[in-house]
């Protein structure tokens, strides 16, 4: 009977907060979320990872359509990235550069310069499954005199891979796991890890931004 009730609550839980009515708003609200997670750095603490992992999911539960989610979230892991891309080449040396690099730690920053001189452009592919990485590299780049073209390429490349890798995980999840009770319970945690972190990473903004008035 517990078993029962677990697996009728979570179904109820994941019915309220993915009502098909509504699945417009889940579109663009991942969309905004992988744009600024990948583009802007004092928002890399927003769900990435977590959240395609939950993209895959709906996406197996019929809830979005796989293919315009992949084609969505790639779009908006590229711009991100470019917009990164973009700051540190027309920004050079302003204090908004340098503000936002205080929002990373410095440990991800000499990690970004060592997986920069180590693979060049192919880099993005490497940091693009790296949080914090995926979003200061660019930057980097940008600053570098590393042609704009070049970067394009590499940069849709590794967004495609990192958006369709992750997704699929979380969409093979569910086909693998047969145990009912087991795949709602993963289901619901998949749901609600990306709340969370886009709850704390909400706390960290509003805390860094009165910190630095």
């Amino acid at each position: 009977m517990i078993k029962n009730f677990v697996c009728y609550a979570l179904n109820k839980y994941l019915h309220i907060i993915f009502y098909y009515k509504y699945h417009w708003i889940i579109y663009l609200v991942f969309f905004v979320i992988i744009f600024l997670e990948n583009g802007i750095l004092i928002t890399t603490l927003l769900p990435g990872d977590s959240l395609l992992l939950l993209v895959g999911t709906l996406a197996y539960n019929n809830i979005i359509n796989l293919f315009s989610i992949l084609v969505l979230l790639t779009i908006a892991a590229w711009l991100g990235s470019w917009v990164s891309f973009l700051q540190g080449k027309w920004l050079k040396n302003k204090k908004f550069i340098n503000y936002q690099f205080l929002s990373i730690p410095e440990k991800y920053q000499k990690t970004a310069y060592k997986i920069l001189n180590k693979y060049g452009s192919l880099a993005l592919l490497v940091g693009r499954f790296i949080v914090f990485i995926r979003t200061i590299l660019p930057m980097i780049i940008g600053l570098s005199n590393i042609h704009n073209k070049l970067f394009q390429l590499f940069n849709f490349f590794s967004a495609f891979c990192w958006v369709s890798i992750l997704v699929f995980i979380g969409y093979l999840l569910n086909i693998l796991i047969i145990n009912t009770y087991l795949k709602y319970l993963i289901t619901s945690l998949i749901a609600i890890v990306p709340i969370l972190i886009f709850t704390i990473s909400l706390i960290f903004i509003i805390l860094t931004i009165v910190r630095k008035k």
